[in-house]
């Protein structure tokens, strides 16, 4: 897969190679990633308002939320220690102090990198901020419906 850099100097586009931490399957893992956690988030978030409907229902979606999570949060860490590990086995952290980078060196740095730019954790948390925000609107609407 090739992505595509942009210099905001010199507007060019040149394309390189991206590798990141699983190699080709990069992105579409960052992908699954991603909705795993935005369809976690939506059934966590609407678990009180099916919960006034049907508790069977409510009890579907904490369960499946919670299982999402754990697989969302579970690849994350191995992630976050796949990446942990690189740095260490090539001891890159000294060598970029040094400025002794070998070209082997260099492949990994560029995949650590590679990785964490096309993480879509980012959106990730911001879809559960707006989430969060419009499901607490819509149980304090209910709630005090039901109070008046």
């Amino acid at each position: 897969m090739a992505v595509t850099n942009r210099s905001s100097k010199n507007k060019m586009t040149e394309k390189q190679e991206y590798i990141g931490i699983f190699g080709g399957k990069t992105r579409s893992i960052s992908l699954l990633l991603l909705w795993t956690g935005i369809i976690g988030g939506i059934l966590l978030r609407s678990v009180l308002i099916l919960s006034r409907i049907n508790s069977l229902w409510a009890s579907i979606a904490w369960y499946a939320s919670m299982v999402l999570f754990i697989y969302f949060y579970g690849y994350r860490i191995y992630i976050e220690d796949k990446r942990q590990k690189l740095i260490i086995q090539y001891n890159l952290s000294e060598k970029l102090k040094k400025e002794k980078l070998s070209k082997e060196d260099i492949k990994q740095l560029s995949t650590i990198i590679d990785s964490v730019a096309a993480s879509k954790v980012k959106w990730n948390h911001f879809f559960f901020f707006i989430m969060s925000v419009i499901f607490l609107i819509i149980q304090a609407i209910i709630d005090l419906l039901k109070v008046a």
